[in-house]
C-alpha cells in the first residue's frame, strides 16, 4: 500500500497537465505564485499548463516540488513524501490488520477511529523520515474517493489543516486511478 501511495503520487504529479479543471489550474498557479514570489526566475508554470508533454517532463532541475500525500480511503493510514521527479523520500503505513481480523472485515466506524488516532503520527513520521518540515512542502495531495466517507474525511481534514496552515494547494487523488497508475 505504501509503495502504491508513493508511486501514485509520483504518477499523479507526472500527469497533472492532462487535467483540465479550472480549480486544478488554479492550484498549479498557486504553486507557481508561491515560488515565483521568492525567486522570480526559478519557477514558471504558465507555459507548462498547455504543453503536450506530461507535467513532470516539463519540470526543470530547479523545479524541486515536494508533495505530501495522505491516504485514508479504507483500512490503512498512509502518508508519503515525493519529489516532482518521482523520487519517494518517505512512505509510512499504519495497518489496521488487527481490526480486520477482529471484525471479520472493515468496520467503517472503527476504521475511522483508527485513522483519527494515528493520522498525526503517520504524517509526522513521513515528514521526519524525509527530513523536511511542513513549510518545505509545495503541495498536499489526499485521496478524495472512492472509499469509506468516514475514513476519507480523516485524511481530507488533515490535508486541509496542513494546507491551510502553510498556505499550500491541495491536489485530490482518485483512489482507483492511483492504483491503476502504479504500473507507470
Amino acid at each position: 500500500m505504501a509503495a502504491a501511495l508513493g508511486t501514485a503520487i509520483s504518477a499523479t504529479v507526472s500527469r497533472l497537465n492532462f487535467i483540465s479543471t479550472t480549480s486544478f489550474r488554479q492550484s498549479l498557479r498557486a504553486i507557481e505564485t508561491r515560488f515565483s514570489s521568492s525567486s522570480p526566475s526559478r519557477f514558471s508554470m504558465s507555459s507548462r499548463l498547455n504543453s503536450p508533454k506530461p507535467f513532470a517532463q516539463n519540470l526543470t532541475a530547479a523545479d524541486n516540488l515536494v508533495i505530501l500525500g495522505i491516504e485514508t480511503s479504507c483500512d490503512d493510514t498512509a502518508a508519503a513524501v515525493v519529489r516532482s521527479d518521482g523520487e519517494i523520500l518517505s512512505q509510512i503505513v499504519s495497518s489496521q490488520a488487527d481490526l480486520l481480523a477482529r471484525y471479520g472485515g472493515v468496520a467503517p466506524k472503527m476504521a475511522e477511529e483508527a485513522h483519527a488516532q494515528v493520522i498525526d503520527q503517520v504524517v509526522q513520521e513521513a515528514l521526519d523520515k524525509a527530513n523536511i518540515k511542513e513549510n518545505d512542502l509545495s503541495a498536499v495531495s489526499v485521496t478524495i474517493g472512492p472509499g469509506l466517507s468516514l475514513c476519507l474525511r480523516v485524511g481530507v481534514q488533515k490535508a486541509r489543516k496542513i494546507a491551510g496552515t502553510f498556505n499550500l494547494p491541495i491536489v485530490g487523488v482518485h483512489h482507483m486511478e492511483a492504483h491503476a497508475l502504479v504500473a507507470r
